[in-house]
């Protein structure tokens, strides 16, 4: 798993709440069999007001109830994959 924050490049949309920044928790499966990879994301916006800044500090590991709760759900989320249709792979030999 891989974790990464994506602030916004410009405030251009100012009428609209924007995030100050994008919690990505990145998970790369790989499927050997098939020869490929999935990539599923959990993408946390962090919309100022919505979240306590001084509940969050990134270098200290400390990410805040949205992550934290971000974090469960790719958990379930490894539990629970499962794939219905292995013809959705195509293995060209």
């Amino acid at each position: 798993m891989l974790f990464a924050t994506q602030h916004p490049a410009t405030e251009a949309q100012a009428s609209k709440p924007q995030p100050g920044f994008t919690g990505i928790l990145m998970i790369l499966v790989r499927v050997v069999e098939q020869k490929t990879d999935i990539i599923i994301t959990v993408n946390v916006p962090h919309v100022p007001g919505e979240y306590r800044k001084e509940g969050i500090d990134l270098p200290a590991q400390k990410v805040g109830p949205l992550l934290d709760t971000a974090t469960a759900i790719r958990q379930r989320i490894l539990e629970t994959f499962d794939v219905k249709d292995w013809s959705l792979f195509v293995n060209d030999e």
